[in-house]
Parts: structure tokens; sequence; C-alpha cells
């Protein structure tokens, strides 16, 4: 294998390992209990936690996804992407943003049910404490302030949770941001996962860079919203932190009335190109519907290059489809590796489904299931992807 080869297998592992093996990672790492955690009753703020709704449900066929499969531990440099491979990565993209935000609710949960926050019960005054995390076994240091202003908000409250510093530093680390009001209409957090939990998110494993967003909106009584950014997510190499799956940015929409859930995002891949000439990356973009009581999902796909800002829809998932896009890059992609194929690569159509048997695959399918979820979902194409000003730039996030 030639230098650059050996460069691009490093670097690149092409699609299945750029998606997948970052999903896999985290959320093999991130595994939760499904148990209620107690709350005392006299913990006010615990139990405005416990029982507000601010996590968008998603269908159980995709929770259910394998993220701990064999196939993808290994060298896929010479694996071309199929419809398998694109639709059951951007339903791991949408399990993963889930999982991580159930992940921090429940580590706040957990934080203000512990006898030693007590404090928090009271709404008056700002307050402050501190204590040993139950994840990491590390010391925090948790601040309530009231009446605070953030993105040109005014909020009733600001939880912020600090990493202590090691004896030889004198900073404390932001862990967590949150701000949100006493009805809990809407919320905005800021999370540094490494900070808030050093074991499941190690800095060695996930690049020291990692920040999440995450914004929730109970705009009427049967619609919630999730918009959730989560960036700079590295993969280790020999200690460097190398950007696979570089920025995750998805909005969600639950009619909670009856149970669908829609969903526009997108995952910059930087080091994902199908020729030596052209190294910029591209962005997978995508839209779709999840039928939560029938456990179904339809998702739309499309690939972009990481230069193009357009986020329309119609453009990034319609016009330029992944199938369409794969189709047209593979011969350079074979010439690129110096691979001699005679067999013609078929290109896919969308949408891509899942049921509760998993990828059932793509194309027309003529079931009412599939077919209420495509209505919901092609009338967000004329519509634009959710934005993010932390694309193609390793940027910190301010707290």
């Amino acid at each position: 294998m030639n230098s650059f080869l050996k460069k691009y297998n490093i670097l690149s592992k092409h699609f299945l390992l750029l998606i997948c093996s970052a999903i896999t990672i985290f959320i093999s790492s991130c595994s939760m209990d499904d148990e209620d955690i107690t709350v005392k009753e006299d913990n006010n703020i615990g139990n405005i936690i416990k029982s507000q709704k601010i996590i968008v449900n998603i269908p159980q066929c995709v929770k259910d996804l394998n993220t701990k499969s064999k196939e993808y531990n290994n060298d896929t440099l010479f694996v071309y992407p199929t419809d398998t491979i694109i639709y059951t990565s951007i339903a791991k993209v949408i399990n993963y943003s889930q999982k991580i935000t159930n992940f921090v609710w429940e580590t706040l949960d957990k934080t203000v049910s512990s006898k030693n926050n007590q404090e928090w019960i009271s709404f008056e005054k700002p307050v402050y404490g501190a204590y040993t995390s139950d994840a990491d076994s590390r010391p925090k240091q948790w601040q309530l302030d009231t009446n605070v202003i953030y993105n040109d908000c005014n909020w009733d409250f600001c939880l912020k949770i600090f990493d202590l510093p090691d004896t030889k530093q004198t900073d404390m680390f932001p862990a967590l941001q949150f701000f949100y009001n006493k009805g809990f209409d809407k919320g905005s957090m800021i999370i540094s996962p490494t900070d808030l939990d050093k074991v499941s998110f190690p800095e060695q494993q996930f690049g020291e860079n990692m920040k999440c967003e995450l914004d929730f909106n109970r705009n009427s009584e049967n619609k919630l919203t999730n918009n959730i950014k989560i960036i700079n997510l590295a993969y280790n190499y020999n200690n460097i932190s190398i950007y696979y799956l570089h920025n995750i940015t998805i909005s969600l929409e639950e009619d909670t009335k009856n149970g669908f859930v829609t969903f526009m995002g997108l995952a910059d891949l930087p080091y994902l190109w199908f020729s030596d000439i052209n190294k910029k990356g591209f962005s997978l973009n995508f839209l779709g519907c999840g039928d939560i009581n029938q456990n179904y999902l339809a998702i739309y796909s499309g690939l972009t290059s990481t230069t193009e800002e357009s986020l329309r829809a119609k453009y990034d998932i319609i016009e330029n489809s992944v199938g369409n896009i794969l189709f047209n890059n593979y011969k350079s992609w074979c010439k690129m590796i110096n691979r001699k194929d005679t067999t013609e690569y078929k290109a896919f159509e969308n949408p891509g489904f899942f049921n509760n048997k998993g990828y059932i695959g793509c194309g027309n399918l003529s079931d009412n299931n599939a077919l209420n979820c495509i209505t919901k979902a092609q009338a967000l194409i004329d519509k634009e992807l959710p934005t993010s000003p932390y694309r193609n730039s390793i940027y910190q996030i301010e707290w």
C-alpha cells in the first residue's frame, strides 16, 4: 500500500468507521439503566426535573439497534457504503443524540436528588454547594443563580456544575450550565461530557473539546421540540484527536398526542472523500418521521460537500440523495484505492425504512405505516436544515 493509502487508512477508514465506530464507542460507553431514580418529596427542583418530559421520544426500533456489532470493528477502507450502512448509521445518529440527552438528564436528576444538595429546595436566592459525583467519584461544585440572561433571553434559573481541579490546577472546569424557567416550558443546556462524567467520557477516547448543547421547548400542549448539537466528537488515534464524526446537529419535534416524531439534521464527516483531488469532506444530511406507536421509521438522506452552505433540504437531500452521490463517485473511489472492479454499483433510493425487525429496505414501500411516515417527512422537504455555528471548525463553546 502506497503512502497515500496508509494515510487514508488511518484518517478515513471510510464510511462505516467514520460514523458507526464513533457512535458505537459513545453509546456502549454511555449505557443507562431504565430504572426510576428515587427523588425525595421535599426536593422541589428534583421533583420538577423528574416530573417534566423534556426529551423527545423515538421509536423503539431505533433504540434497539445493535451498537456493539463486530462488523464495525474491522478495517473498512475497502468497503463502499450500501443502503443498509447509510440508513442504519443515520438511525444510530438519532439514537445517539437521544442517549446523550437522556444521560445528561439522569445525571442531573441524580445530582439534585443527592442528600448533599438539599439546599436546592430554595427558589428565593442564589445557592451553591459541593458534592462527590457518584458517576466518576470526582469532587464537583454546583451553583444555582436566579434571574439570568443567556442568548438574549431572560431565565428564572441557571444551574451550573463544575468539575473541581486537581491539586496542581487552579481553574474549575464547567461541566454543565442549565438555563430554565419555573414552568419548564423551555430550557437550554451546555454540556461538557468529559467534565460531567470522566468515567463514561474519558478525554483519551472522546477528545478534550467535545461539547454538547440541548434546547427544549414545549411550544404547545401536544408539541415538544429538541434541538441538539454535539460538536468536536473525536476519535483517539495514538493520543491524537481525529474528528471523524466532527459535528452532529439535529432538530426533533414530537407530536405527543398522536405519537409521531419528525426530525431534520446533519453530521459532518471531514475525512470522507471519494478521490485524492477533493478532500474537503462531506455532510450527511437527513430528515424523516417516526411512528412511535407503530414502531416505524422513514429516513431520507443526502450528501453534500462540507463547503456548501445551502442547508436547503430539497437540495441537500432530494437533489443530492446519498444513493445518487455514491453511484456517481463509485468509479473515482475505485481508482483512488487502485481497485479493479467490473461490478456496477447500484444506486439506491430514498427513503429507508425501519420497524421492529430493524432495517427493512428502501424505495417504494406501500404499507400504511410507510405512507403515514412518508407523508409527514415530505412536509419537511421545503424547509431548511437546522444550522450550527460550529460547522467545519474546532470550536470551543463559550460558557
